[in-house]
């Protein structure tokens, strides 16, 4: 049988808090230009940050951030990580662009940090 939690530790859990509040507590903040990464471990599958905005409401945490801070995303379009790493969620670092244009980014990245052995520089 499951313990109830005491109230004193009730009080300090963010139950009752508006989605936007609880987002932040899960973010490490840094200055403008750096990467505001997402410290919670809830990740998708294929280690995207994910948030509960309510029950059976996901969402990546990049777009949710992005939306928050800036604009809706335009239909069609996603979100390119400028500064390549999948948590971050300054939106600084963020550019909604084609899916077929952020395929390209990141292949031209992965490309540029794996070249291909044999070749000099």
């Amino acid at each position: 049988m499951r313990q109830a939690l005491r109230p004193e530790i009730l009080k300090r859990l963010p139950y009752g808090l508006p989605p936007e509040e609880r987002f932040w507590m899960k973010v490490q903040l840094g200055a403008t230009d750096e990467c505001w990464l997402w410290i919670s471990p809830q990740v998708s599958f294929d280690g995207y940050g994910m948030f509960t905005i309510s029950h059976h409401n996901d969402v990546y945490v990049h777009r949710y951030a992005y939306e928050l801070l800036v604009e809706p995303i335009p239909a069609g379009l996603t979100i390119d990580h400028l500064c390549r790493k999948i948590l971050c969620v300054n939106p600084a670092h963020m550019e909604p662009v084609t899916n077929s244009e952020n395929l390209r980014r990141m292949w031209q990245w992965r490309k540029a940090q794996n070249p291909p052995i044999g070749i000099l520089p």
